[in-house]
């Protein structure tokens, strides 16, 4: 009898997990993607209100997306200005390194915005 009490409860307990579990759901939306890419691939925007052109591969088609004065710029995991982007890719490019400095460009999906332009200078990090 105490078996059959306790089977009872469980299965009891079990469905209003469930029950909870359905109406309690979340459903999470992504909001930005990324591509990464290498600093050779890359034109940085002229202004803050330019375009950031890229290649994804060699036989892939020229892309660009827009910044805007609320994008981030952040090289070597420190936020830099806009103004000084340029001559930390140029000072990057003359020692060599293009080839081995990532740049992850992560951007919103609804509007195609760029939020937010890493540089990782990875002969750097060595």
């Amino acid at each position: 009898m105490i078996r059959i009490v306790l089977s009872v409860l469980a299965a009891s307990a079990l469905a209003s997990t469930t029950v909870w579990a359905q109406q309690h759901r979340r459903i999470l939306e992504q909001l930005e993607n990324s591509y990464e890419l290498v600093l050779d691939d890359v034109t940085l925007p002229a202004s803050t209100v330019g375009s950031i052109v890229f290649k994804e591969c060699d036989s892939c088609e020229r892309r660009s997306l827009q910044v805007n004065p609320a994008t981030q710029y952040i090289v070597n995991d420190v936020e830099v200005a806009f103004v000084d982007l340029a001559g930390i890719a140029d000072d990057i490019r003359s020692r060599g390194h293009a080839e081995d400095t990532g740049v992850y460009v992560h951007y919103d999906i609804k509007t195609s915005r760029v939020n937010r332009v890493n540089v990782y200078e990875f002969a750097r990090a060595q």
